[in-house]
């Protein structure tokens, strides 16, 4: 999977706030909700891309993680 589908498929459940959704019949709402959804998904399309800058450890540390990383 690339990471385009990756983030439709787990930004609903990463980035929802804990509450129940409201249904409400106005388009407004369903609007909105779509275009949370589709900024959602463009934010963790960047972090799953952007993974090693965002997550990745540098410098004295880095040498502590490949030694644990070689002994297991």
């Amino acid at each position: 999977m690339d990471a385009a589908n990756l983030a439709i498929v787990f930004a609903p459940t990463i980035l929802m706030d804990g509450k129940a959704p409201v249904m409400s019949s106005k388009d407004t709402s369903v609007a909105m909700t779509a275009d949370q959804m589709e900024q959602g998904k463009s934010v963790l399309k960047m972090m799953i891309e952007q993974y090693k800058d965002l997550f990745m450890v540098q410098g004295k540390h880095s040498k502590v993680r490949s030694f644990l990383f070689d002994i297991l």
